[in-house]
C-alpha cells in the first residue's frame, strides 16, 4: 500500500453514523421522524356539517327551527336564513356552535313573520374551513282568526234612510265590512267596503242604507280578513212613510195679563195654522185648563177668559199656550210668565253669518236672566231645535253663538224655511212678564 491514500471501511453510511456524536445522532433521527410521519396527521379541518328539521312552535308571527350543526373540530358559528322565496333576504344573527368533534343540537327563534304566509328557511354553519347549509325547507304561518260580527238594531229611521249599526272585531288582521240589504227577505244591495282595521277588540260601525217609504226589509254585516269572511244574524225594519213638508207655526206671545178677574192673552201665529190651542194657567198652586181657537183669517190665537180669584189676586201666574199643528203647520209650545208689566223686548232679525248666529236687542232695564233663542228647521220628517242664550246687561242681550260645521250641513240641506223664536221667559221680582218674537231667520245657508 502506498504512503498517504486511506481505504474506505466497509460498512459505508453504517460507519459515519457509528462516528458522529449521540447529540447530533439524535437531532438526525427526530428529523427522519417528522419527514417520514403519515399524511394523516397533517390533514386540515373541514366545512360544518349542517342538517334542520320541522319548524316547531308556530304562530301567525313566529316559528322555532330546530337542527343540528357539527363543528367538526374547528369554532363554528351558526344563523338561519329565510323568506317568502329560496332566494331568502333574511338571517338571524349569528351564535356559536363550539368547536367540538360531534353534532351539536341548536334551535332558532323566528319572529316578525307575516300571518297565514309560507316561508322557506335553511341553517347555515361556518368555521375556518367553509361553510356548510343545510336543505332548504317551508313553513307556513298560522292564519289569523276570521272577524268578529255583531248586528245592532236599525235607528234613525226615516222614508227614504235608514242607519244600520252593528260592531265589528278584526281580531288581529286588517279587516273590512259592509252591509248587505235588499226588500223583504233580500240581500241584492250592499254598501260600499270600509276598513275596520286590525286590533283585536270590538269597533262600532254603521251605515246609512237608501231605502223605498213604508217598505220591509231585512239587512246583515259582513266582515272580511285574510282568514275568511264572518256573517252576522239577519234583522228587519220598516221604513216610515213618506211625510209630508210642514210649516213653522210662528207661534209666539205679544201679550199676557192678568187682571183682576181674567186672563188676557194675544198670541200671533202663521195664517197657515188653523184649529185650536189648549191653555193651562198655573197659579196659586192651582191649574186652569182650557182651549182657545185660531183665528187663521187674522193670525192669531186671542182671548180674554175668566180665571179664579184666588189665581186673580197674584196677578201673576205661568202660562202654557200649546198648539198641536195641522196637516200644513207644525206643533208648537210657549211656555211664559204671564203678568202686568211688559218686558218690552225688542230684537233684530236674527241672521247667520259665516259660521256664526247673531242676533241682538234690548228689554226692560228691569229684567234679569237671560234671552233665549230657538232656532227650527225640518230634516226629512225629523223637526230639529236649536238652543242659544244671552245674558242680559243693562237692559242689553247680545247672542254670537258658532254654529258646527254638521249643522250647517244639516241647515243647507233641510226643508222649508229655518226661523228663530226669541223669549224672555219674565222675571217674578219685578211681575214682569215673558214675551216672544217669532222670525225667519236671514243669511241662512
Amino acid at each position: 500500500m502506498r504512503a498517504g491514500r486511506v481505504r474506505p471501511a466497509r460498512g459505508g453510511s453504517r460507519h459515519i453514523f457509528a462516528a458522529m456524536p449521540r447529540h447530533l445522532l439524535l437531532l438526525t433521527a427526530l428529523v427522519v421522524a417528522l419527514v417520514a410521519a403519515p399524511a394523516s396527521a397533517q390533514t386540515n379541518p373541514t366545512p360544518p356539517g349542517v342538517s334542520t328539521s320541522a319548524a316547531t312552535s308556530i304562530t301567525r308571527t313566529t316559528a322555532t327551527i330546530p337542527g343540528s350543526v357539527d363543528p367538526n373540530g374547528a369554532a363554528t358559528t351558526y344563523h338561519v336564513e329565510y323568506g317568502t322565496t329560496d332566494a331568502y333576504g333574511l338571517q338571524t344573527a349569528a351564535a356559536g356552535a363550539g368547536a367540538g368533534t360531534a353534532p351539536v343540537a341548536v334551535s332558532v327563534a323566528l319572529t316578525g313573520l307575516t300571518a297565514n304566509t309560507t316561508y322557506h328557511y335553511r341553517l347555515v354553519a361556518t368555521n375556518a374551513a367553509g361553510i356548510g347549509r343545510s336543505a332548504n325547507r317551508t313553513l307556513r304561518t298560522a292564519a289569523p282568526p276570521r272577524p268578529g260580527v255583531t248586528i245592532g238594531p236599525a235607528g234613525v229611521l226615516q222614508p227614504n234612510t235608514v242607519t244600520v249599526s252593528g260592531s265589528v272585531n278584526p281580531r288581529g288582521a286588517p279587516t273590512t265590512y259592509r252591509f248587505e240589504y235588499g226588500r223583504g227577505t233580500r240581500l241584492n244591495l250592499r254598501t260600499a267596503r270600509v276598513a275596520a282595521g286590525a286590533g283585536t277588540a270590538p269597533v262600532p260601525v254603521s251605515a246609512t242604507l237608501n231605502v223605498a217609504p213604508a217598505t220591509s226589509y231585512s239587512y246583515r254585516l259582513v266582515a272580511t280578513n285574510s282568514a275568511g269572511t264572518t256573517r252576522s244574524a239577519r234583522r228587519t225594519f220598516v221604513s216610515p212613510a213618506a211625510c209630508l213638508t210642514r210649516h213653522s207655526s210662528k207661534l209666539s206671545l205679544a201679550r199676557a195679563t192678568p187682571t183682576s178677574s181674567a186672563l188676557d192673552v194675544l198670541a200671533p201665529i202663521t195664517s197657515r195654522a188653523s184649529g185650536r190651542a189648549s191653555v193651562e194657567y198655573h197659579a196659586a198652586q192651582r191649574r186652569t185648563r182650557f182651549s182657545a181657537a185660531v183665528n187663521s183669517a187674522a193670525g192669531w190665537i186671542r182671548f180674554r177668559r175668566s180665571i179664579p180669584a184666588v189665581q186673580a189676586r197674584l196677578r201673576t201666574g205661568i202660562l202654557t199656550l200649546r198648539y198641536p199643528g195641522d196637516s200644513d203647520t207644525r206643533p208648537q209650545t210657549v211656555r211664559l210668565r204671564a203678568a202686568a208689566n211688559k218686558a218690552h223686548l225688542n230684537l233684530t232679525r236674527p241672521q247667520i253669518v259665516g259660521d256664526r248666529i247673531l242676533a241682538a236687542g234690548t228689554v226692560s232695564d228691569r229684567a234679569r236672566g237671560v234671552v233665549r233663542l230657538q232656532l227650527e228647521y225640518q230634516l226629512n220628517c225629523i223637526v230639529r231645535v236649536l238652543h242659544f242664550r244671552g245674558t242680559i246687561s243693562g237692559g242689553r242681550w247680545v247672542i254670537n253663538e258658532p254654529l258646527p260645521p254638521a249643522t250647517l250641513a244639516e241647515i243647507a240641506r233641510r226643508t222649508g224655511a229655518l226661523h228663530s223664536y226669541t223669549l224672555f221667559t219674565g222675571y217674578l221680582p219685578a211681575r214682569m212678564r215673558g214675551e216672544m218674537r217669532a222670525f225667519q231667520v236671514l243669511g241662512n245657508p
